[in-house]
């Protein structure tokens, strides 16, 4: 029966010719080498290249942070416009065994990086099962090639596509060969796994259907013998992913959210190109993904692509060359489909294709060049010594390849002075500065960074007042030391402010970007050492029981139509409000034909444009907030006031306003009385 079943699969030799096969110890001392260098190539620098700590790679952190504690562990995670599970949990895993950092987060990418690198290797056995020099050229063009070394070395899920969807492809081609119960298991259980690993695999399921279709038609004989497993593969298939499927079908935004945000069919023609393109001209612009514009393969690599390409479309009709071809074109849809292309992370799918094809054609390359008699006639040499002439020519190419891509990795883009930038250094540098503060002192934040998850994973739960100091200015309660992280790079304003509102600080810490430009400024107040402040217009105005207004300021050229009118609210809070309130100042004079109100002109908006809500509001801080309008030139004659007050946007209700215990008119405090001749 064994027999016979094999028999009816494709021989091993036919899809790889002439055989290379090596000694099993060379072989695996050979793979075994290449493994060690690609863990070297993947945790060398790890802790500080890339530098700091993207958003997208603290977001995995912190959802691993959340499942290694309990917080939760879901079967999709929904926030990050959608991320599938399974990196999360393996990061998890890793934080479980060396801790929770940076290193780790980006220790779990380089760990599947290497999985990569020997999922390569057992899917070219699996593929050409005779060809051990291809598969070892493969496994070592997954070690060196900078697409795969340059994912390998940053924190996030797109990672664990390639490793899992090349062991996926490799039991295919095991089960496709042999066709034992265990290899079809096996395979059906990794291609329903791939899923839960980037939204990119999704089309790795048409990928194989579309190489069954092609079995069909062309291995019918094969096929319908196998038919039986084919369906236990697809069944267990199923079950794998029918968790996953089961949370979509209950939450069909889920599946589709993400990828509606960046599907754009109308720009396929020349996304089409541009992804074609990025092979051999002009690859990813992202200085996360790449170093921008280089194309995804060197001009060595670009030749054995092109090779190994030709040669499978010329033997198309065998089974394993027919899959690589439909593999390459299916999973570089993804970018092609999709905004920014070329875009290599969307196009990873593809990453083990390319580097099958490359390996292909260096063995193509390799076997032709050892079976030119004319060359051993013209350089009056032997056979032999043309093998290994070969030989050790092709390999030089792919030492220099490799010396490239470690040159490009290293050095070129280690030295770009723009990944500070790209992947948050500073910002995790302030962030980790004051979560190191005592935990008594009160943590200010400008700009409003506190829902960026660098500066989650940076103070872990510690409660942080994060605000937009350009629109609103936070002074803390003087009876308690404070410390102000201000990224001085955007804003701008908020460092001078705070100098004006305290009678001075510990020496400032500055942050530094990669060109020894100030990024941010770290500022600490002792307690009582606010000074007083006084608004040109004291008031005591108690809003409901959560603030009180101090006071305001007005500033104008003069009072007319046509002028520009700011007012500087100053309110003391008291404790957080019990909902997010709409701060107003507003000119109400006669009846505006065109509002059909008594309103002119008017600035509402919550404080801080929203960056400090009065949910947020502590005890004892002040908050200064401008509001400006302009006196409109149509504005009829006759008696206006400048007025403010406070109201819930969703039902319009007013905070209740009260002056020497009596409630102001319509909760709203006038500021000014002018007239309009």
């Amino acid at each position: 029966m064994t027999t016979a079943v094999n028999s009816s699969a494709p021989p091993a030799q036919t899809d790889a010719s002439p055989a290379s096969v090596l000694p099993r110890s060379a072989r695996w001392g050979i793979l075994i080498a290449i493994l060690w260098l690609a863990l070297f190539l993947r945790v060398w620098q790890l802790d500080t290249l890339p530098p700091g700590l993207h958003y997208d790679e603290a977001f995995n952190g912190v959802m691993a942070r959340e499942v290694l504690r309990g917080v939760q562990r879901p079967i999709f995670f929904t926030d990050n416009f959608g991320e599938e599970p399974l990196h999360m949990y393996a990061e998890a895993a890793v934080f479980a065994l060396v801790g929770e950092s940076p290193w780790s987060i980006r220790l779990t990418s380089a760990l599947f990086g290497v999985l990569f690198v020997a999922a390569v290797y057992a899917c070219a056995r699996a593929f050409f099962p005779r060809a051990d020099v291809l598969a070892l050229v493969a496994a070592f063009l997954a070690a060196t090639l900078l697409w795969s070394l340059m994912f390998a070395r940053i924190g996030i899920e797109t990672t664990t596509l390639p490793s899992i969807l090349t062991l996926s492809a490799a039991s295919l081609g095991f089960a496709y060969r042999r066709w034992s119960w265990r290899w079809v298991i096996g395979a059906g259980l990794l291609l329903g796994a791939v899923v839960y690993t980037y939204l990119a695999s999704r089309l790795w399921l048409p990928t194989v259907f579309l190489w069954f279709v092609y079995l069909t038609l062309f291995h019918r004989a094969a096929t319908r013998q196998h038919f039986a497993k084919w369906l236990t593969l697809a069944l267990v298939a199923a079950l794998t992913l029918a968790p996953l499927a089961l949370f979509f079908l209950q939450n069909p935004l889920a599946l589709t959210g993400r990828s509606g945000d960046v599907f754009t069919p109308a720009t396929f023609g020349g996304n089409l190109l541009r992804t074609a393109g990025m092979f051999f001209f002009s690859g990813d612009m992202d200085p996360r993904d790449n170093l921008p514009g280089r194309a995804a393969l060197d001009p060595i690599l670009a030749l054995f692509f092109s090779i190994g390409l030709l040669a499978a479309l010329a033997r198309w009709r065998k089974p394993f060359y027919a899959l690589l071809l439909i593999w390459f074109v299916i999973m570089t849809l993804p970018s092609a489909l999709t905004e920014f292309a070329p875009n290599f992370r969307r196009a990873i799918g593809a990453l083990p294709a390319v580097i099958l094809l490359c390996a292909s054609g260096f063995e193509f390359a390799r076997t032709r060049i050892q079976n030119l008699e004319f060359i051993t006639r013209a350089l009056r040499i032997t056979k032999r010594k043309l093998k290994y002439g070969a030989i050790a020519l092709l390999l030089a190419l792919l030492g220099a390849s490799a010396l490239w891509s470690g040159r490009a990795y290293f050095v070129e883009w280690a030295n770009n002075p723009g990944l500070y930038y790209s992947f948050d250094a500073g910002l995790l540098q302030l962030a980790n500065y004051l979560a190191a503060r005592p935990r008594q002192e009160q943590i200010y934040f400008s700009p409003d960074y506190s829902a960026h998850y660098t500066v989650k994973w940076a103070f872990d739960g510690r409660p942080i007042a994060s605000f937009d100091g350009r629109r609103i200015l936070v002074l803390a309660d003087s009876d308690h030391a404070a410390s102000y992280g201000i990224i001085t790079h955007e804003d701008t304003v908020t460092r001078d402010a705070l100098a004006r509102a305290f009678a001075g600080s510990d020496l400032p810490h500055q942050f530094l970007d990669a060109a020894g430009e100030t990024y941010a400024t770290a500022l600490r107040f002792p307690a009582h050492t606010r000074l007083a402040i006084s608004p040109q217009h004291p008031r005591a105005v108690d809003a409901g029981d959560f603030a009180s207004l101090r006071g305001f300021d007005i500033e104008a050229n003069a009072l007319a139509r046509g002028e520009t009118v700011r007012v500087r609210l100053y309110w003391d809070a008291r404790k957080p409000a019990d909902q997010n309130y709409t701060a107003f100042v507003h000119l109400v004079g006669p009846l505006n034909p065109a509002t059909n109100s008594a309103v002119w002109a008017q600035d509402d908006k919550q404080p801080g444009g929203g960056t400090y809500p009065t949910t947020r509001w502590q005890k004892g801080e002040t908050l200064v907030e401008e509001y400006i309008f302009k006196i409109p030139p149509e504005a009829a004659p006759g008696a206006y006031r400048i007025e403010t007050g406070l109201y819930a946007l969703a039902a319009g209700a007013r905070v209740p306003l009260f002056e020497k215990n009596m409630r102001a008119l319509n909760d709203a405090v006038i500021l000014q009385n002018l007239t309009l001749p």
